[in-house]
């Protein structure tokens, strides 16, 4: 007699489908200027607001994440180091407790480790209904990175995120506090993806409630089969700047 695992199964062969997986990169600063306090608020940095953003992020990933879909989130952590966790599942990440702060800013190494990580976890999954979400956040630019240094190492990087996204299966977020929107573009940044914002307690918290947006849209596009979000925090964008499996544009 079959269990209720491999009815499923059946039934998704029929009509075509399997279980959904979205692999989520989350790149959080932690340089030295991230334990700055913020105008505004009663004496928290932005390490404080960072965690506490990141944490309802968490919430809103096991809000969206239906039964039958996975979500496997990978936290990387960088200052002039990268710290990486592994893929967790949703339901096992547990909320932020501390925020360490540290000294630079190796923003493109972090960014292309976080690539990399999602690359190597998306290769192994045979399931074709699969989608990368890299959200980026960090207060200022980059000036340490050792891989993907100086104008060359952001022209490989901009390269390296133009042919995946060319997948239709990568989706690029860039919070970038008082950077220019070219610093977006140079990297290869959807511009729709993009937001910059500031140095206050009411940015920060704006931020995280228009991420918690983005990302309940991404999951509603998710549920309909979309693999890849062009205008993240866009809540009234057309479909036809979304992409199913083997769109590809």
């Amino acid at each position: 007699m079959k269990d209720n695992k491999d009815i499923l199964g059946d039934i998704l062969d029929v009509v075509g489908g399997d279980q959904s997986v979205t692999y989520i990169a989350f790149v959080q600063d932690h340089s030295g200027s991230m334990k700055n306090i913020l105008p505004g608020t009663n004496n928290q940095t932005k390490a404080d607001m960072a965690k506490t953003n990141f944490n309802e992020y968490i919430v809103t990933l096991k809000k969206e994440s239906a039964e039958d879909m996975e979500t496997l989130v990978t936290l990387i952590e960088f200052d002039d180091t990268i710290r990486c966790t592994d893929h967790k599942l949703i339901k096992e990440v547990e909320p932020m407790s501390g925020y360490w702060t540290g000294g630079m800013t190796a923003l493109y190494d972090a960014i292309a480790k976080s690539i990399g990580e999602l690359s190597r976890a998306m290769a192994k999954d045979t399931r074709t209904n699969k989608a990368a979400l890299v959200i980026i956040q960090t207060d200022g630019d980059e000036n340490y990175s050792q891989e993907y240094k100086g104008r060359d190492g952001q022209k490989k990087l901009q390269k390296y995120i133009s042919e995946l996204e060319e997948t239709g299966l990568w989706t690029f977020v860039f919070l970038g506090e008082d950077i220019d929107e070219k610093l977006a573009e140079d990297i290869g940044m959807t511009p729709k993806n993009f937001m910059k914002t500031e140095a206050t307690g009411q940015s920060y918290a704006m931020t995280g409630s228009i991420v918690q947006d983005g990302l309940s849209k991404y999951y509603g596009d998710r549920k309909r089969g979309m693999t890849q979000s062009k205008a993240f925090f866009d809540k009234d964008e057309d479909d036809k700047n979304e992409t199913g499996p083997g769109d590809g544009s």
